[in-house]
């Protein structure tokens, strides 16, 4: 699980789902900038987590708001025990759920009592004025009494501190830098506490039980795979099956049925995975996916987090459809996604798999990473660009080195630079940013690569509806959309070749310099 014990969570973030609604999310992007946050200062002040990834730090989160009844109840229980720290948001929702304030039980049944030992692993944040006034009996005044807590709403008010503020000039909206401070300070005093002790998880009160013999579990490693065509069904259950027995990794199963879930639910459950594996056939995907092209295959890539990994298999040894999709619209998304696909029967599929999921000893440290840099209103562009790196670089094989993702806007990569220090390259999605912001934006990524010596490749996707590049000084690369169609295709393809061959050369070099400093 995480980076403090194997079999704990790092931590566990209590709330009452109305507080998250009724603010806008902020305690699910707390949560999130936090995690990045953490990543930089464990980077920056710990040598053995230099080469830690974001996936590592394991911050879990009830994403379904369980009420405290029925057997899923249990699952929440144990994540609670097996976290090493508490993070409670204290709302006006928090303060009248009972199941909040079992959950606060359930953390503190590991401890004896709620002394210092305890009060170090919790972390308590008042997010309204009215939750200050109104946590001061039972066991939060308990808490509240003896630890300091945390104001994280505005003076004026009164509510959660903005995450995002508009410009003055009223076009874009940028970090708001007291919420930024908020996070720094939260990531910084939890680093410490990480920090103070050996890494190992925190003792309940009572020895724990040892556990009976159980088969030994698969890896950390966790694929994905979608399907949305019911033919394809069994045929994946089969190929998972072995996937989990042959390669050792833990496989999770997309449905069609599940695009129904809300897209944070879905994210959840994909966030755990480091390699996500598309079935494709020929059957009529678009009868309820809608006029867009690709129907619910094109959904369901869209709900793929931008730094998963995405593989298209097309299975030769799967029983044709009786029915095939007619559709000109979803017939040509299928044709642009078959030249990127595997086509492989299952038997070779699995050993395909287990070259990507885990490669030879030798192999191991082989890796790029491009960070894609947008805005949330291009995450569709986004994905197109990603899927056609993806096979542009798996079809020169690149010498093993597979081909990793980062995601950030750059308001995010300004305040914390870090986040660029593992890539190779950096990309920037040029598609509906002001010629002014681009060039700004341009010049502080230059600045900052300069400041800290870093060589990365730099290049500007432009994209439709934009016909030719705003940014002169950075490397292009074209795209353009084939009519009646919203796939992209790669108009300049011996920049994109240039730039991934300037990707690998830096990745390598990398991989290199690591094998050095290990081996010495």
């Amino acid at each position: 699980m995480g980076i403090i014990a194997e079999d704990h969570h790092d931590v566990f973030f209590s709330y009452a789902t109305i507080d998250n609604r009724l603010h806008d999310n902020w305690i699910k992007d707390f949560r999130d900038d936090l995690k990045t946050r953490v990543l930089v200062e464990m980077n920056a002040n710990v040598e053995r987590f230099k080469n830690l990834d974001l996936d590592q730090i394991d911050f879990f989160i009830d994403y379904q708001g369980i009420p405290a009844n029925g057997g899923l109840v249990d699952a929440i229980v144990a994540a609670i025990k097996k976290s090493n720290f508490l993070f409670m948001f204290v709302g006006d929702g928090y303060l009248r759920s009972d199941y909040c304030s079992k959950e606060l039980e359930w953390f503190s049944s590991r401890f004896s009592s709620i002394e210092s030992t305890a009060l170090k692993h919790m972390f308590m944040f008042m997010l309204t004025r009215s939750a200050v006034r109104g946590a001061s009996a039972g066991t939060l005044g308990e808490i509240k009494s003896k630890a300091k807590y945390e104001s994280v709403f505005d003076n004026e008010s009164g509510l959660p501190i903005a995450r995002m503020l508009t410009t003055q000039e009223g076009d874009r909206a940028v970090v708001n830098p007291t919420y930024t401070k908020l996070v720094n300070k939260i990531a910084s005093t939890l680093v410490q506490r990480i920090l103070e002790k050996p890494l190992e998880p925190v003792q309940r009160a009572d020895p724990p039980v040892p556990p009976p013999p159980a088969p030994p579990e698969p890896s950390a490693t966790h694929v994905a795979f979608g399907v949305v065509t019911r033919g394809l069904k069994e045929y994946r259950t089969a190929l998972a099956a072995q996937v989990e027995q042959a390669c050792g990794v833990k496989a999770a199963l997309l449905e069609l049925d599940d695009l129904a879930s809300s897209p944070d639910e879905i994210k959840q459950r994909l966030g755990g995975s480091k390699f996500f594996f598309q079935l494709i056939d020929r059957s009529p995907i678009g009868l309820l996916g809608g006029s867009q092209p690709g129907g619910f295959f094109a959904l369901q890539q869209q709900l793929v987090p931008p730094d998963l990994q995405i593989t298209w298999m097309e299975p030769t040894d799967n029983p044709q459809a009786t029915q095939r999709e007619t559709n000109a619209q979803h017939l040509a998304y299928l044709d642009q996604m078959s030249k990127s696909a595997l086509n492989l029967s299952r038997e070779e599929l699995v050993q395909k798999i287990g070259e990507i999921v885990r490669p030879p000893p030798s192999q191991t440290a082989g890796f790029a990473k491009i960070m894609l840099e947008h805005t949330n209103s291009d995450l569709e562009q986004v994905s197109h660009v990603r899927r056609i790196l993806q096979a542009a670089w798996g079809s020169a094989n690149r010498q093993s080195l597979q081909l990793r993702f980062s995601a950030a806007e750059w308001e995010q990569m300004k305040e914390v630079p870090e986040l660029l220090q593992s890539c190779h390259g950096i990309v920037v999605v040029d598609r509906s940013k002001p010629l002014k912001t681009l060039f700004v934006q341009m010049d502080d990524i230059e600045d900052e690569l300069a400041r800290r010596n870093w060589e990365l490749a730099q290049r500007t996707f432009v994209l439709p509806p934009k016909s030719s590049p705003t940014i002169l000084n950075w490397p292009t690369i074209l795209f353009k959309e084939e009519k009646d169609n919203s796939e992209l295709t790669v108009e300049t393809e011996d920049k994109l070749q240039e730039f991934l061959g300037s990707v690998m050369k830096k990745a390598l070099a990398t991989q290199s310099a690591n094998v050095s400093v290990n081996g010495r």
